[in-house]
């Protein structure tokens, strides 16, 4: 017989549950949008390594990655989607309520 709590382990997300990948996404929740080069400052990935994470949390949607050109000069913004939001929310309840139940 499994455990409540094995449960609602099993409905953790595990694109977010990925440390790095938290850390960017608890990053862009405070702003929403940023740029690659703030997300290599905060989270301390090195940029291939923060590249990694985001080209999966793009794919399930939890990012959207605009390349600008601005000027002489170009940068990558990085903006957290309304999906992103709602799976982070979500992420936060399962996880209080696993914390709940020790």
């Amino acid at each position: 017989m499994e455990s409540k709590n094995q449960i609602e382990f099993d409905y953790i997300d595990k694109v977010i549950h990925e440390p790095n990948r938290l850390c960017i996404l608890l990053n862009l929740y405070k702003s929403y949008s940023t740029d690659a080069s703030n997300l290599i400052r905060k989270t301390g990935l090195a940029k291939n390594n923060l590249a990694m994470h985001l080209k999966r949390l793009q794919q399930g949607g939890y990012v959207d990655i605009q390349k600008n050109s601005i000027s002489k000069t170009s940068g990558t913004s990085i903006i957290l989607t309304p999906k992103g939001l709602n799976a982070l929310e979500n992420y936060k309840k399962t996880v209080m309520k696993i914390l709940g139940n020790i």
